[in-house]
């Protein structure tokens, strides 16, 4: 089913004031919410699915691999364009763009079921040939946009391994429209190769430690690419000089002077995207009031045309001491803006592990969790908060791996990015498993 395109933009205070004389911190919190009618119909999908076959996903994998396969050839229409491809050491294209017909359905699920094992693992080869047969299908089928989801349980070790690589070719393949999806298996997988090509197709990251999981998660984003109800979500944010501002959720962002512009891919109809920021105010004389101005553009995934432009903007006022304190803290702000600044920082210090940074990454908790549990005080979290950093920068402070840590890394991430687990046992939140 296809939704009528509305999106709305919230801003929310902490605490809207802050007392004159003094130097404050104050959190914001920006909601972008897919709202949408739905109507009969949904558009057709244009979805290339590519499936790591190298030796180590033996036992099991590639059998559930194959069924989530299955699974999502069942569910498409015949409008829709389905293209299958495996990798290893080399690159199989065993199902070009085909339109998913009952006799091309049953074709196709007979070739899935004579995919086997071999060989090492060439995922950047794997990833830009599946991404190659999605952008074909735009060019030479009338699609405005195409969905490549990439399933792996290892670390590349053939062709581009470099995350920055990986992520530079991906957002040239999202900026034609094609956005990208990746599900990490079981233990062993490299989350920043993972990351780096859903970061930068503008798709989701996920994780799976059972092939019952890796069913679920699949056909999880086979049900989220058809729910799209906006590409290219953009949100440009503006201040006065005496400000500055920090993001403290992990969207990619680019800031120019008293500006950001932050991107947020997709947003999903009926979802709700939230982008907490923290706000420095260095000291100012009583009467001042300061304003931030937001824009948010995005175009519709079915003409690629753009949606109207939203502004708004919200005001912070300085006020007398006696005044300000007399105006009370929105601690449920408070407390959502701490639990994805919570997750961002936990994110952040294992990527950091992740490269072995070890001293850089628990210094990194320590200092930042500092501040973290301040702007905590007086809310219902400050225990909690401080105890999850306190093992925190033990975990990575030192060497870290398996799978603890990539259920911890993949739920961090879900948090900052107001994501859902696709599982149907969600796996807790990001410091259940340090």
């Amino acid at each position: 089913m296809t939704n009528r395109k509305e999106i709305k933009l919230n801003a929310s205070w902490d605490k809207p004031v802050v007392p004159a004389g003094e130097p404050k911190k104050r959190g914001l919190m920006l909601e972008v919410m897919g709202i949408g009618e739905k109507v009969s119909e949904r558009r057709p999908i244009n979805l290339s699915l590519v499936i790591d076959r190298s030796g180590s996903m033996n036992g099991g994998r590639l059998a559930a691999a194959k069924e989530a396969a299955k699974g999502v050839v069942s569910r498409l229409g015949e409008d829709d364009v389905f293209s299958l491809v495996v990798f290893d050491s080399s690159v199989d294209t065993l199902v070009a763009a085909t339109r998913m017909t009952n006799p091309n359905k049953r074709r196709v699920l007979e070739t899935i079921d004579q995919v086997r094992t071999r060989g090492c693992t060439n995922l950047a080869g794997g990833w830009l040939e599946g991404a190659t047969c999605a952008a074909k299908v735009c060019d030479e089928m009338n699609f405005k946009m195409g969905h490549v989801v990439l399933l792996s349980d290892g670390h590349a070790n053939e062709g581009i391994v470099e995350p920055t690589t990986l992520r530079s070719h991906a957002d040239e393949m999202a900026s034609r429209g094609i956005t990208t999806s990746t599900v990490g298996v079981g233990n062993g997988y490299s989350p920043l190769q993972l990351e780096a090509l859903s970061e930068g197709g503008l798709g989701r990251l996920h994780d799976a430690g059972t092939p019952e999981e890796m069913i679920e998660t699949i056909l999880g984003e086979l049900g989220e690419v058809v729910s799209v109800a906006a590409t290219n979500v953009e949100v440009y944010v503006r201040w006065p000089a005496e400000l500055r501002v920090e993001l403290l959720a992990d969207y990619r962002k680019q800031v120019m002077g008293n500006s950001m512009t932050v991107s947020l891919g997709q947003l999903l109809g009926g979802s709700c995207r939230t982008l907490p920021h923290m706000i420095d105010l260095h000291a100012m004389p009583a009467g001042e009031e300061l304003t931030i101005g937001f824009e948010l553009t995005a175009q519709d995934p079915e003409s690629g045309t753009g949606l109207e432009t939203i502004r708004s903007s919200t005001n912070l006022n300085v006020l007398p001491p006696d005044e300000a304190a007399a105006v009370e803290r929105n601690n449920d702000i408070a407390e959502r803006i701490a639990r994805i600044w919570e997750s961002t920082l936990g994110l952040e210090s294992m990527r950091s592990n992740e490269l072995g940074d070890f001293a850089g990454a628990a210094a990194m908790v320590r200092d930042e969790g500092q501040i973290l549990a301040a702007f905590c005080e007086g809310t219902n979290l400050e225990r909690s908060v401080r105890r999850n950093l306190s093992i925190a920068e033990r975990k990575v402070a030192r060497p870290w791996d398996g799978r603890s840590k990539r259920e911890s890394m993949i739920a961090a991430k879900k948090r900052s990015k107001s994501e859902r687990d696709l599982r149907s046992a969600p796996k807790g939140d990001w410091s259940d498993h340090l």
